[in-house]
């Protein structure tokens, strides 16, 4: 139980790490953790009239590999149709839809504004 409760600490501090990088880069933020039955999105966030839907992988080390080997295809294919539902929920307009990653590495800051093929 208590690795259960550490690996949820970890993820909130990275996710917090993660908007902080986005607002200081010049992102608006959303949303954080918008969710629907299929899935949820960890951030949702804008630039440039470019709405990016953003999961985030948080790792203390690289023991278990580097963040983004953890987005499978199929993570990727849900990221987007729950951002599909999101935009057409909010009726929003926008410029392009992107589906991006966030790793952490510690203190360190990795983003994938795209990582959509």
């Amino acid at each position: 139980m208590a690795s259960t409760y550490k690996r949820h600490i970890t993820g909130k501090d990275g996710e917090d790490k993660a908007v902080a990088y986005l607002q200081t880069h010049g992102y608006t933020i959303l949303e954080r953790n918008w969710q629907l039955r299929i899935g949820e999105i960890d951030i949702i966030a804008s630039k440039d009239n470019v709405i990016y839907f953003f999961e985030v992988k948080t790792r203390s080390g690289l023991k278990y590999g580097h963040p983004f080997a953890a987005i499978s295809r199929h993570k990727r294919y849900i990221i987007r149709r729950l951002g599909s539902a999101y935009v057409a929920n909010r009726n929003l307009s926008y410029r392009a839809l992107s589906v991006g990653a966030i790793g952490i590495i510690r203190d360190q800051v990795i983003i994938l504004p795209s990582i959509d093929s």
